[in-house]
């Protein structure tokens, strides 16, 4: 989520409070409402400067805010590691140079299924 669309929502909600704040506050106290305005403003706040926190620690957001890391495994296919082990095996120059390579055949394999009538036939 975008600060601009959270700040949006944020703007929102709060019009929302407003707009029912009569109803509102038959139901809660104008304390309770200001506590309410006051968390979801802090809220906001946290939001904003959890992902740059994030980067200066080198710490993922679910470390912060549980203490534990998402386990790797799951968002990393076997497939996916095995490729990366392999390309870490190579120096950096040849890991940039293999890169270089792959995009470029990348680029081909589009620019040829854009020009035939029948695109290539993907791997099973």
């Amino acid at each position: 989520m975008s600060e601009a669309s959270a700040e949006t929502l944020i703007i929102a909600v709060a019009a929302m409070i407003e707009e029912n704040n009569k109803a509102m506050l038959s139901d809660l106290s104008s304390m309770q409402l200001s506590l309410f305005l006051f968390c979801i403003k802090h809220l906001f706040i946290t939001f904003l400067i959890l992902i740059p926190i994030c980067e200066f620690l080198g710490a993922s957001s679910d470390y912060l805010l549980t203490g534990k890391e998402r386990n790797s495994n799951q968002s990393t296919l076997s497939e996916d590691s095995e490729w990366l082990a392999l390309i870490h095996q190579l120096p950096h120059d040849a890991q940039l140079e293999f890169r270089g390579e792959l995009k470029g055949y990348i680029k081909c394999l589009k620019r040829q299924e854009e020009d035939t009538v029948e695109p290539l036939k993907k791997a099973k």
